[in-house]
């Protein structure tokens, strides 16, 4: 009945160590996700400072602009596969 009755409480004490983990892994992924939202925020409007003040690279500031995005979600792309 000991055995039974101890068995019994790993079994709970396994499923709510697997709800936890799971409860950690969404948070995790949140995380992750609203950092990637602020870092895009904040290149768009480092872009956007850029775009106003043209001629300082002496190209087209639309065409930096879009080479930039462009880099970083390759740089984004590439993060998430590693």
């Amino acid at each position: 009945e000991e055995k039974i009755s101890l068995q019994s409480e790993v079994s709970k004490l396994r499923k709510n160590l697997a709800e936890e983990y799971l409860r950690y892994l969404s948070e995790r992924d949140a995380r992750k996700i609203l950092i990637a939202d602020l870092n895009e925020l904040r290149y768009q409007r480092e872009d956007m400072s850029l775009a106003q003040s043209p001629g300082i690279w002496g190209e087209d500031p639309v065409k930096l602009t879009l080479a930039l995005k462009m880099a970083r979600q390759d740089l984004t792309r590439t993060q998430m596969e590693l």
